[in-house]
């Protein structure tokens, strides 16, 4: 006899007990009976999650509440009262589940979705373009593959043809910094631009399009006649467009021009007053011209993205095949690639196992990619009786980068039978003052001022809202003190409101630690201001770490040890040359005698740098860093952090000896991305 499906869709905000709930209808489906008998094979039901870190929670949660439901009638309750639960387990019953799932703990199906692409992957191996044996590159190492790829792009004539795509994709000749922008931009799109081709049509480009000559003498008469509202903006507006009507003026370039701007956007103000008609007449056609001019310039440079896209694409795939180490985007890209048109019980033996039963965590993360892997299995699960359980929160979608779609919240419902919605709106986590504070600010996001004039802003908003559902405190939360300020900062520079920003919060830590008032978190809008906050908070005596951990150069003493072994590397290294013997700690390293700067043959310095690496390469890495951490004029000099930092940094190094060295430049690059927990924070 076949069970009816169960599907619900959870809206689960921050805080909600999500976690809880993912764990508890985990053991709901492993502790009902089956229809016909037995139990549910704990193998059978699928948890993917977005992180390995939350896919160990659940699992330990499981594992945890199970154990201690056997012998604790309160947990055994609690199990009882979980949404769908017929009825309250037996300590015997929990004891049998525990017992199921432990010795099958290896074959367990809870993971992250790269975690299941990955299998997929590796159990096709070379029918999919992978070689017989790799693994996941780290990130330094997936930094140095995009580096040779790169490298390789841009010599020969190959070279000259990406730098010819270059200038027509961004409009402008190759800067100096072409090799780190062709990383940043093609390193990830690369694999969602795959196959897709380039028309050609870049290179067949005769240039810019200008107005012609007769219609820019007409235009350049009407302006002299023109008299335009007696506005702030529109005399400066007007003298840009007579000096430009001198001669014919390329066509995109009218759309600098702020009110023709306006017209080509269809907008009919401009300055707070109605652009005038006879004004809108003498450009109309010129504005469709150089709107048309607009698209082909877009569809130029689309053309020349796809070429960069595919020639990046082969040098990078390339450098991954022989080296053997994927990034997950890749894996993921193999696995969706291979698995479209699988029957299920094909899927199902790559998998190594089956799939009844299916509970999707952060769903609000997932991309439209990822979604069509999991379709057939959605539906097939449903079909069979399984039970769905699909739990995200689009407020908490943060991985728009990486193609997540939030929308596919609502798209989900389409696919799952009879769904039943739910919503976790109470909060375990944040104070009522919190709380208040998020939900005026975003409930009525579809009337706030920031979007008149922008109907796309303004739609999006309103669907927001639409979805958006106000928060409450549970008793435990509501009865934490809490208080929410909003500081505002005058000025027009960005970098000043930085500053002041970073001072501010700075000042309200020291005054939090001061009084002991316990632990403190402080959530930054982008990463690049965590540095200056937390060298701030190091400047003021408090010990702070980034989530994660942060890069050991948040020490200034091992900031000066990488700038000697990037000059051990490169001996033409000026800035760390100086770094090293005008630092005040060149006795320590051996080198007092060289001078800062390079003096005619410098033979202190290439004697210095030959008995450096020779050392290193004799003792390795970790015992010659270990005698300048142990000088006692480099701990007298610095502070505990930068002990502790240097500490961390030999044993670092340490690791680096033991999988077989190699350039110090890679020991430095990996120390400079690596992110390493400050215990003391």
């Amino acid at each position: 006899m076949k069970k009816s499906a169960s599907t619900t869709l959870i809206s689960a905000s921050a805080g909600s007990g999500k976690t809880y709930q993912l764990a508890g209808r985990f053991l709901r489906v492993l502790l009902e009976p089956e229809p016909g008998g037995g139990r549910v094979d704990p193998t059978t039901v699928l948890a993917t999650t977005f992180t390995r870190a939350a896919a160990g929670e659940i699992l330990t949660r499981v594992l945890g509440w199970l154990a201690r439901a056997v012998f604790d009638p309160e947990k055994r309750k609690q199990l009882g009262e979980i949404a769908g639960s017929r009825k309250e387990p037996t300590g015997a019953e929990c004891a049998e589940v525990l017992e199921a799932m432990t010795e099958r703990l290896h074959r367990l199906q809870i993971g992250t979705m790269d975690g299941i692409f990955a299998k997929v992957a590796r159990s096709f191996g070379p029918s999919v373009g992978l070689p017989p044996v790799w693994t996941i590159a780290l990130p330094e190492q997936a930094a140095r593959l995009a580096e040779s790829a790169v490298d390789e792009l841009l010599a020969g004539r190959e070279g000259a043809e990406v730098r010819k795509a270059w200038r027509k994709f961004k409009g402008k000749a190759p800067a100096l910094g072409l090799r780190a922008q062709l990383m940043e931009i093609f390193e990830e799109m690369r694999i969602d631009l795959r196959g897709m081709q380039s028309d050609g049509s870049w290179e067949r480009d005769p240039g810019p399009q200008r107005m012609s000559k007769e219609t820019t003498r007409q235009l350049a008469d009407f302006l002299r006649e023109f008299a335009p509202p007696r506005t702030r903006n529109w005399p400066g507006n007007l003298l840009k467009m007579q000096t430009m009507m001198e001669s014919p003026p390329l066509l995109l370039d009218l759309l600098e021009i702020t009110p023709l701007k306006k017209l080509a956007s269809g907008e009919k103000n401009f300055d707070k007053a109605e652009i005038p008609k006879d004004f809108v007449q003498a450009f109309a056609l010129s504005i469709k011209d150089a709107v048309r001019e607009l698209v082909r310039n877009h569809r130029l440079r689309e053309s020349a993205l796809l070429a960069l896209a595919g020639k990046y694409d082969q040098a990078r795939g390339a450098a991954s095949y022989s080296s053997g180490s994927y990034t997950f985007r890749e894996v993921e890209a193999a696995a969706l690639q291979v698995a479209t048109g699988l029957d299920s019980e094909e899927l199902y033996f790559r998998l190594d196992g089956r799939i009844a039963h299916l509970l999707l965590d952060e769903f609000q993360d997932t991309s439209r990619r990822q979604f069509g892997f999991f379709k057939p299995v959605l539906e097939e699960t449903t079909g069979k009786g399984g039970y769905v359980l699909v739990v995200g929160d689009r407020k908490q979608s943060i991985y728009g980068w990486r193609g997540s779609d939030p929308r596919l919240l609502r798209d989900v419902e389409k696919v799952l039978p009879e769904v039943k919605r739910e919503i976790l709106s109470e909060s375990f986590r944040s104070s009522r003052a919190v709380l208040a504070a998020v939900d005026r600010a975003f409930h009525e996001l579809k009337d706030s001022s920031l979007f008149e004039d922008k109907p796309v802003y303004s739609q999006a908003a309103a669907e927001w809202s639409e979805e958006y559902q106000q928060h409450k405190s549970s008793p435990q939360a509501a009865s934490q003190a809490g208080k929410v300020v909003l500081y505002v900062r005058p000025g027009n520079c960005s970098d000043r409101v930085r500053a002041a920003v970073r001072k501010q919060v700075v000042e309200r830590a020291k005054a939090h630690v001061d009084k002991e008032q316990g632990t403190l978190g402080i959530l930054c809008r982008t990463h690049k201001l965590i540095p200056g906050i937390l060298a701030g908070l190091k400047s003021r005596g408090v010990e702070a770490s980034g989530e994660g951990g942060n890069p050991l150069t948040d020490s200034a003493a091992v900031e000066m040890i990488l700038s000697l072994l990037s000059w051990a590397d490169h001996p033409g290294h000026s800035a760390a040359r100086y770094h090293v013997c005008a630092g005040g700690m060149a006795e320590v390293f051996g080198c007092e005698r060289v001078p800062a700067k390079a003096v005619g043959e410098d033979t202190e310095a290439r004697d210095f740098l030959k008995k450096l690496r020779i050392e290193i390469t004799d003792r390795g890495l970790a015992e010659v860093m270990g005698g300048w951490a142990a000088n006692k004029k480099w701990r007298e000099a610095g502070t505990a952090h930068d002990r502790m930092r240097c500490s961390q940094l030999v044993e670092s190094a340490r690791a680096f000896d033991e999988g077989g060295g190699g350039r110090l430049a890679e020991f430095v690059r990996r120390v400079r991305t690596e992110r390493v927990e400050n215990p003391r924070a």
